[in-house]
């Protein structure tokens, strides 16, 4: 059955509203009519994407199921250039303090990274996309997620840091399939045993400045502090990525939390003296090329003058 005017098909019907269709129904409906798994709606919305907005115990199964049956469905966008992915990870723009706190809690069930978990999985890539009707990624929302205040103590606390955590690492492999054919239609999984992945360097290489948001920051480097003094596939360090993609020394008055290249500093001293093996250059001459902060490159000399004559080793 599928209705001439919306194109909705049983499937979808099933899927949408306050209905809580057990796995045992979803299965029978497709096993009835499987064409409907690949129907889009007037809006190019398939089953799997209703699927991804359901909230009861036993999505996590319907979408599981779905994505057994046609993985393909985790490349599909609507009209509106949305992926599956996408309505997993809705977000308010411009929202309340409330409304944003009410939206990030539904975000943070586990019931929700569970389902975002097996869409990252299937297609890696969705996680590089922007949601073209808030105008931001998935990164710009985990970002702003982070400055929304939970309780360190708490469950939801803990679940903000797998879903960075996982968001974080589909997002590295997915730019590493984008450069390597032979991996680039792997599912997440499969292409995990190709790359070297790390999560420190891998934030170092983000935009909109998360280390310089402060809880993420602290949970980084608290939690990854190891990465700091260890060389990546190009034998690069993160202190090294951090300064090629702009981020700064900022030492301020007003602020108690070390700036993003200052706290790699001080988890890891020794790179402050250590050549970047990709541009050869010490990182108080990288933050010169790259930034117009002289702070930044005055903090890194202050840190170890010697780098200015030509003293430091090449590695650690």
């Amino acid at each position: 059955w599928v209705d001439a005017g919306s194109q909705i098909t049983f499937l979808h019907l099933l899927l949408c509203g306050n209905n809580h269709p057990t796995l045992e129904v979803i299965n029978k409906a497709i096993d009835i009519f499987p064409e409907a798994l690949d129907m889009g709606e007037l809006y190019g919305a398939l089953p799997l994407h209703y699927a991804c907005d359901l909230t009861f115990n036993n999505g996590v199964e319907i979408v599981h199921a779905i994505l057994n049956l046609h993985p393909e469905a985790a490349k599909c966008k609507t009209v509106n250039d949305h992926f599956p992915f996408h309505w997993a990870m809705d977000w308010v723009v411009n929202g309340s303090q409330s409304e944003e706190l009410s939206k990030l809690m539904q975000l943070l069930s586990p019931n929700r990274i569970a389902i975002v978990t097996h869409l990252l999985d299937a297609y890696p890539a969705a996680a590089l996309e922007e949601d073209h009707f808030i105008l931001m990624d998935c990164w710009e929302i985990l970002c702003h997620a982070w400055t929304v205040e939970i309780n360190e103590d708490s469950a939801e606390y803990g679940r903000l840091c797998e879903l960075t955590e996982l968001v974080l690492r589909a997002r590295f492999i997915a730019r590493r399939q984008l450069l390597e054919p032979d991996i680039a239609d792997a599912t997440l999984i499969e292409a995990e045993r190709y790359v070297s992945y790390s999560p420190l360097p891998a934030i170092c290489a983000e935009d909109h400045t998360p280390l310089d948001i402060p809880r993420l920051h602290r949970y980084m480097l608290r939690t990854h502090s190891r990465d700091a003094s260890r060389h990546d596939s190009n034998g690069r360090l993160c202190l090294h990525v951090a300064l090629e993609h702009n981020h700064l020394w900022n030492r301020t008055s007003s602020s108690s939390s070390a700036s993003a290249v200052e706290g790699l500093y001080n988890v890891a001293s020794k790179a402050i003296a250590t050549r970047d093996l990709k541009t050869h250059l010490y990182p108080f001459i990288h933050a010169a090329v790259v930034s117009d902060c002289l702070s930044t490159v005055f903090e890194l000399l202050r840190a170890w003058p010697y780098a200015a004559r030509g003293l430091a080793k090449s590695n650690l």
